[in-house]
């Protein structure tokens, strides 16, 4: 009998890496499968965009993924820990986990009050110069899937009008921003223990770089944080020459604007924080100090696999073509890519 592992890789277009241990391989392919699997539920029901009983309800897809899953760790239970983390409720954490990273990626969309799901409606969008993101189709001969995604390779490249992205640096990017916004005398109470950031110091992550007085000034700015407690925090941009604040909206934290403004702090003071790059032949491994901005880390968890375990966003792993893809992504966020190359 056919390794039923090999029939899904083939399926879905996924190989086995040069050196790669086997259970990692196959945690690969029942992840990528299960993106496939959820896909192909909210097909279940007859989708239309003009019935309020469109889609399948998140519940009906854990429960049919449930089995898919339990019956692919009992047949491979080496992958069982890559599944479980440290999560005792690891079948619906990771159903859950692997159908917002589609809902991220715009490969399923939110249907009525976000109590159903769909499947994109057939379209693609092209990333480089030789591949497009394919949207809306579950399986087909010419796709493979990295991470969640399915990709296309384009046979005419030449044919298609594809324009490079235009990337702004951190200091640009950082000017802009501040250019925009309204600052106000008292925002903060004397009483709140405010910590300030500090661009010097030499760290490889920036959670380590906060104190309680007040740093070098760079760019005429500090960025301070206030806990809320839970680990939560406000963030706030200080000008102490003029002393005026302004308070980070939260919506713009939850996108990693703060992290964009720390990284843009460092590379004024040329303290860039760096990420590790590890390229073989067949794949490359990336290894994170501290989470990008929101935009990078869902293209991290559309376009390529968690290395140690389903829920680890700091190392990952994808193919050459893909990191090729992200470099610029991930540079333009003010960090600096330390490579290295095995044979």
């Amino acid at each position: 009998m056919h390794d039923i592992i090999e029939t899904m890789a083939l399926d879905l277009g996924v190989y086995h890496f040069a050196n790669e241990a086997l259970d990692d391989y196959q945690s690969r392919v029942i992840y990528s499968g299960l993106a496939s699997w959820i896909k192909a539920i909210t097909m279940d029901q007859s989708v239309s965009f003009f019935s309020s009983d469109a889609g399948v309800s998140r519940r009906y897809v854990h429960e049919r993924c449930k089995e898919i899953l339990l019956t692919l760790l009992k047949m491979y239970p080496e992958s069982k820990s890559w599944f479980i983390g440290d999560g005792r409720n690891y079948v619906e954490e990771t159903v859950g986990l692997i159908r917002n990273r589609l809902l991220k990626h715009g490969d399923l969309l939110n249907k009525g009050f976000s109590t159903n799901i769909v499947l994109s409606y057939v379209n693609t969008k092209q990333i480089t110069s030789e591949f497009e993101t394919v949207y809306g189709i579950i399986l087909s001969n010419d796709i493979e899937y990295d991470g969640v995604a399915a990709i296309r390779k384009i046979n005419n490249p030449f044919s298609n009008s594809y324009e490079e992205v235009n990337f702004v640096d951190p200091l640009t990017w950082l000017s802009d921003y501040l250019c925009n916004l309204t600052w106000f005398s008292s925002v903060v109470s004397k009483s709140s223990k405010i910590e300030y950031f500090d661009p010097f110091v030499k760290l490889k992550n920036n959670n380590s770089v906060w104190k309680t007085s007040l740093p070098n000034v760079v760019e005429d700015i500090c960025l301070a944080k206030v806990p809320l407690g839970n680990h939560n925090f406000e963030f706030y941009l200080y000008k102490p020459k003029i002393d005026l604040w302004h308070k980070i909206d939260p919506f713009f934290v939850t996108q990693g604007y703060h992290i964009r403004i720390k990284n843009a702090l460092r590379v004024a003071v040329n303290n860039i924080i760096e990420v590790k790059v590890e390229k073989y032949a067949s794949h490359v491994k990336l290894q994170l100090n501290e989470l990008l901005p929101e935009e990078i880390n869902v293209l991290l968890e559309s376009y390529a696999w968690p290395c140690r375990y389903i829920k680890d966003r700091y190392r990952w792993v994808m193919t050459p073509f893909i990191w090729r893809y992200l470099t610029n992504y991930i540079e333009n966020v003010g960090v600096r890519i330390t490579e290295i190359t095995h044979g």
